[in-house]
Protein backbone atom coordinates (compact mmCIF):
# COMPACT_ATOMS: atom_id res chain seq x y z
CA UNK A 1 0.00 0.00 0.00
CA UNK A 2 1.16 3.20 -0.90
CA UNK A 3 0.88 6.77 0.62
CA UNK A 4 -0.53 9.18 -2.37
CA UNK A 5 -1.53 12.07 -0.35
CA UNK A 6 -4.48 14.19 -1.16
CA UNK A 7 -6.89 12.67 -4.15
CA UNK A 8 -9.83 14.67 -5.51
CA UNK A 9 -13.03 13.22 -7.11
CA UNK A 10 -16.64 14.11 -7.59
CA UNK A 11 -17.43 13.37 -3.95
CA UNK A 12 -14.65 16.16 -2.58
CA UNK A 13 -11.19 16.10 -1.52
CA UNK A 14 -9.61 13.38 0.47
CA UNK A 15 -6.22 13.51 2.56
CA UNK A 16 -4.02 10.90 3.85
CA UNK A 17 -5.08 8.64 0.96
CA UNK A 18 -3.55 5.07 0.19
CA UNK A 19 -3.23 3.13 -3.03
CA UNK A 20 -3.57 -0.56 -3.57
CA UNK A 21 -2.87 -2.17 -6.78
CA UNK A 22 -3.22 -5.65 -8.14
CA UNK A 23 -3.82 -7.84 -11.09
CA UNK A 24 -6.85 -9.43 -11.54
CA UNK A 25 -7.55 -12.50 -14.58
CA UNK A 26 -10.94 -12.88 -15.27
CA UNK A 27 -11.75 -16.26 -17.65
CA UNK A 28 -14.41 -15.81 -19.82
CA UNK A 29 -16.60 -19.21 -21.01
CA UNK A 30 -15.87 -20.52 -23.98
CA UNK A 31 -12.29 -18.24 -24.47
CA UNK A 32 -9.19 -19.26 -24.94
CA UNK A 33 -7.37 -17.03 -23.02
CA UNK A 34 -8.02 -14.73 -19.15
CA UNK A 35 -9.07 -11.24 -19.92
CA UNK A 36 -5.81 -9.30 -17.53
CA UNK A 37 -6.54 -6.02 -15.89
CA UNK A 38 -4.37 -4.41 -13.42
CA UNK A 39 -6.50 -2.20 -10.65
CA UNK A 40 -5.21 0.69 -8.58
CA UNK A 41 -7.58 1.53 -5.74
CA UNK A 42 -7.23 5.42 -4.21
CA UNK A 43 -8.46 4.45 -0.26
CA UNK A 44 -9.72 7.44 1.67
CA UNK A 45 -9.47 7.10 5.74
CA UNK A 46 -12.79 6.94 6.96
CA UNK A 47 -14.78 6.33 3.46
CA UNK A 48 -12.60 3.51 2.05
CA UNK A 49 -12.84 3.44 -1.81
CA UNK A 50 -12.70 6.80 -3.55
CA UNK A 51 -11.66 5.96 -7.57
CA UNK A 52 -10.19 3.32 -9.42
CA UNK A 53 -8.09 2.93 -12.42
CA UNK A 54 -8.01 0.11 -14.88
CA UNK A 55 -4.93 -0.61 -17.35
CA UNK A 56 -5.01 -3.90 -19.50
CA UNK A 57 -2.08 -6.23 -19.28
CA UNK A 58 -0.07 -3.96 -21.84
CA UNK A 59 -0.48 -0.95 -19.49
CA UNK A 60 -3.39 0.83 -21.65
CA UNK A 61 -5.59 2.76 -19.80
CA UNK A 62 -9.20 1.62 -20.19
CA UNK A 63 -11.39 3.09 -17.14
CA UNK A 64 -11.49 5.24 -14.32
CA UNK A 65 -14.33 5.24 -11.42
CA UNK A 66 -14.76 8.10 -9.16
CA UNK A 67 -16.88 8.44 -5.95
CA UNK A 68 -19.50 10.96 -6.36
CA UNK A 69 -21.68 10.20 -3.41
CA UNK A 70 -22.76 7.17 -0.51
CA UNK A 71 -22.27 6.86 3.21
CA UNK A 72 -20.31 5.07 5.48
CA UNK A 73 -22.15 4.21 8.71
CA UNK A 74 -24.99 6.75 7.96
CA UNK A 75 -22.53 9.35 7.29
CA UNK A 76 -22.54 11.35 3.98
CA UNK A 77 -18.98 10.78 2.62
CA UNK A 78 -19.06 14.13 0.90
CA UNK A 79 -18.72 14.99 4.69
CA UNK A 80 -16.08 13.60 5.78
CA UNK A 81 -13.96 15.47 3.13
CA UNK A 82 -11.07 17.23 4.07
CA UNK A 83 -8.78 16.86 7.40
CA UNK A 84 -11.37 18.07 9.64
CA UNK A 85 -13.91 15.05 9.60
CA UNK A 86 -12.33 12.67 9.16
CA UNK A 87 -12.72 9.03 10.83
CA UNK A 88 -10.94 6.30 11.42
CA UNK A 89 -11.45 2.99 9.63
CA UNK A 90 -11.28 1.17 11.76
CA UNK A 91 -13.29 2.82 14.20
CA UNK A 92 -16.37 2.21 11.41
CA UNK A 93 -15.37 -1.22 11.49
CA UNK A 94 -15.53 -1.05 15.14
CA UNK A 95 -18.87 0.87 15.63
CA UNK A 96 -17.09 3.30 17.64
Amino acid sequence: MDNIGSVTVTAGNYVNCRAVSFMMRVYVEGGSAPIVMNNVWSLAPGVGKIQVEVVDQNDQYLDTADLISGQVAGTDVSNLAGPKNLIPIYSLLLGR
